[in-house]
């Protein structure tokens, strides 16, 4: 992917959950944040093009991959517990996040992660939101309720989710009209988000106003 896209791919990487990782694949889900320490590491030298002989508790790599015009991806890690977080600021380039509000953003994630990432380049922190630019809030939380409420009920969601005080992903969504959804977003600013991942909700036409809005506030 770097190679076809001119070295401008960001690679993000997460260790999922136990229905998937378990229930799915057949894998283990034990000592999660260990596993994923594990990973990067023997993951970060393979992306520079350096040849790899790790041996660790979790895993082990060996070998070199070279692909030319190919340099390093920026390296991006899923982290919403503690030990994911650290991970993310003494390894990664930063972490994205997933049902979190700003507000959690300003209290937790962005102290966590930078505490971790002592004497390195400030970590970025990428928040996935959902949005909708809609006339009906509460018709749009039910919208997301019904789609995505099962994510509440995922061990590494749910303790987020109750972090921040709230019952379930829709509570975390930015919902109303072009003014509101802008202070939103620079809310999410204020607190330390450096980049957001929209998740465009709701009707097929709040979608499309929703996409519209995004394309022309990104411009500004």
């Amino acid at each position: 992917m770097q190679a076809v896209t001119g070295n401008r791919l960001t690679l993000g990487i997460g260790t999922s959950h136990p229905h998937m990782v378990e229930g799915m694949l057949g894998l283990s889900m034990e000592q999660p944040a260990k596993y994923m320490r594990e990973y990067v590491e023997a993951l970060l030298p393979l992306l520079a093009g350096e040849a790899v002989n790790y041996k660790g508790e979790k895993l082990s790599a060996a070998g070199k991959i070279e692909i030319m015009g190919a340099e390093a991806p920026e390296l991006i890690l899923a982290a919403l517990g503690p030990r994911m977080l650290k991970i993310a600021g003494e390894l990664a380039a930063g972490t994205t996040t997933t049902w979190v509000g700003p507000e959690l953003i300003a209290s937790y994630i962005r102290p966590t992660i930078d505490r971790a990432a002592f004497g390195r380049p400030q970590p970025q922190v990428i928040g996935a939101i959902c949005v909708a630019l809609t006339d009906d809030p509460d018709k749009t939380r039910d919208w997301i309720r019904e789609r995505f409420g099962a994510a509440g009920t995922m061990p590494a969601y749910r303790a987020v989710l109750d972090r921040g005080g709230v019952a379930g992903p829709e509570d975390t969504a930015v919902l109303g009209d072009e003014t509101a959804v802008a202070k939103e977003v620079q809310r999410f600013a204020d607190a330390g988000a450096t980049e957001l991942l929209f998740c465009p909700v709701g009707t097929p036409e709040e979608q499309a106003r929703t996409i519209a809005f995004v394309h022309d506030y990104a411009r500004r």
